[in-house]
């Protein structure tokens, strides 16, 4: 399990894109199209763990 501190660290998006298996460039993508939540903070984007977390579980439930 993960603690909630961890969960709701937020992360830079190289560390985000990590997370996903994706580009940068497509997480960015990704982001402005609505798909994943970000927040913005000044010019930079940063994503919350928790929420890639949920991301991911969502993904792994679909594909199966």
């Amino acid at each position: 399990p993960i603690n909630s501190e961890a969960a709701d660290t937020f992360l830079t998006t190289q560390e985000a894109a990590q997370i996903l298996k994706v580009a940068p460039k497509s997480l960015r993508a990704l982001a402005l199209a609505g798909k994943v939540p970000f927040y913005k903070l000044g010019r930079h984007h940063r994503y919350k763990r928790n929420d890639l977390l949920k991301l991911v579980v969502l993904a792994v439930v679909v594909s199966g």
